[in-house]
């Protein structure tokens, strides 16, 4: 007697539609955490003498709100679609190089987005702020994309899992 392989269908779209959620968020906390190493000692480098501790505050409270704000995007436009279109058992079963294309992509469409390929292949890196910008945002969105994705693939094996 063979053991029946759980699939997919016994999943409904809805519970990977929250464990999409709840994986986005983890991502967003890790992307969060992690990038502090770019954003403190830059908003400790402008403040004022005296405001040091209202810039650590209000900066890092903003730059909260801007990379919630674009996961909340990354969620609507790629990670809810791809959670109703993937089938659970192919994304736990794949999840190793589904992340690492999802990391790889990221950071491609970061440079993409802040034309930091085409400043590379013209010129080499003459402008150093775009070096720290791409770094900084390349940064957040490969850890963004991978926590995500590692997130959402163990909340599916749990529940494929009895």
């Amino acid at each position: 007697m063979s053991a029946r392989v759980p699939t997919s269908s016994r999943i409904p779209t809805s519970t990977r539609i929250r464990a999409s959620v709840r994986a986005t968020f983890a991502g967003w906390l890790a992307a969060a955490l992690v990038t502090l190493v770019f954003e403190a000692p830059e908003l400790a480098r402008n403040a004022p003498p005296g405001g040091l501790a209202h810039d650590l505050v209000s900066g890092l409270a903003l730059w909260a709100a801007f990379t919630l704000v674009v996961c909340g995007g990354v969620w609507c436009l790629v990670v809810l679609p791809l959670a109703a279109a993937v089938p659970a058992q192919t994304m736990v079963r794949r999840r190793l190089p589904v992340t690492i294309v999802s990391g790889l992509s990221a950071v491609c469409f970061v440079g993409w987005r802040l034309g930091t390929w085409s400043d590379l292949l013209d010129h080499g890196p003459q402008n150093p702020l775009a070096a720290i910008f791409f770094l900084q945002y390349s940064t957040f969105a490969f850890t963004l994309a991978c926590v995500t994705t590692m997130v959402y693939a163990h909340l599916l094996r749990q529940r494929l899992d009895p």
